[in-house]
């Protein structure tokens, strides 16, 4: 009788099983704020706004309470005077549902004047703001604050500290659509 009443549960709970979603989420956005630079160069620190774009792919969440993990890629530059590219892996971690910290670790190269071309660096960041899990679609918008370090491995002896905003390109867009919208209909 016993295993009847075992097998019966089992049976049930696999019956009624639902499927586990935890698809991918995306996010693009625009960053832009201000830094220190110089740090380790021996011409001292200097003042540095920087603006660029970032976008990542985040896995294993299916809620807003979950934490997930996935790369992201970025393009930036400082005072316009140098242009660097890079990407690594992120780490959302959710203190909040809807407000997780996302801390974050890769590598860049820049492109630095007067330094025979291409640097390498490492860098770390840790972002925190409204992060919406969209369960119709793949994409979520990331708006928040950050702050990152850079370091340079190379001859430019490069060292910064930034720190910024981050704005959804869709929330760049809903005005554009709205329009869109207004008009068509």
């Amino acid at each position: 009788m016993r295993v009847f009443v075992v097998s019966s549960i089992a049976a049930a709970l696999v019956a009624h099983a639902t499927v586990a979603r935890a698809d991918p989420q995306t996010s693009f956005g625009i960053t832009f704020g201000d830094g220190i630079t110089n740090l380790r160069d021996g011409s001292g620190p200097r003042n540095a706004i920087h603006a660029g774009i970032r976008g990542d792919l985040l896995f294993l969440r299916s809620r807003e309470n979950q934490m997930a993990l996935g790369p992201y890629v970025e393009v930036l530059t400082e005072r316009f005077n140098s242009l660097d590219a890079g990407g690594g892996l992120e780490w959302l971690l959710p203190a909040f549902p809807a407000f997780p910290f996302v801390v974050s670790a890769g590598s860049f190269v820049r492109n630095a004047e007067g330094y025979g071309g291409y640097q390498p660096g490492v860098a770390a960041a840790l972002f925190f703001g409204p992060r919406s899990f969209n369960f119709d679609s793949t994409y979520g918008m990331a708006n928040g604050i950050y702050v990152q370090t850079r370091y340079g491995l190379g001859d430019a002896k490069q060292a910064d500290l930034l720190f910024g905003i981050q704005i959804d390109f869709e929330i760049l867009a809903l005005p554009w659509i709205f329009t869109y919208e207004a008009i068509a209909h």
